[in-house]
């Protein structure tokens, strides 16, 4: 994710809303901006939940679910998914 959060703002570069937006469609967008709105600033790592995501995107889990795997597949983010000792979900890490 080369975009920044910093003092309540997110920048997003234009080559990637030139480049990217239309081969991703607008689903993949809002997740991505969600994702970036909560990236670390020098680790670019985030946490957000689901529900979060969907809140905040306005979408559907299955959408975000489907955005999630579209930007993935365009290597626009890394999902690291984690389980717990007892070997159920987690949560998912997004660089």
């Amino acid at each position: 994710m080369s975009e920044t959060s910093t003092s309540g703002f997110v920048r997003i570069d234009n080559r990637f809303i030139r480049d990217y937006a239309p081969r991703i469609g607008a689903h993949a967008m809002a997740v991505y901006l969600v994702l970036a709105l909560h990236a670390d600033a020098t680790t670019r790592q985030c946490f957000p939940s689901m529900r979060t995501i969907s809140r905040l995107s306005k979408l559907s889990r299955p959408t975000v679910l489907r955005a999630i795997a579209i930007l993935e597949e365009e290597r626009l983010i890394k999902v690291e998914r984690r389980r717990r000792a007892r070997g159920d979900p987690y949560s998912r890490r997004r660089d």
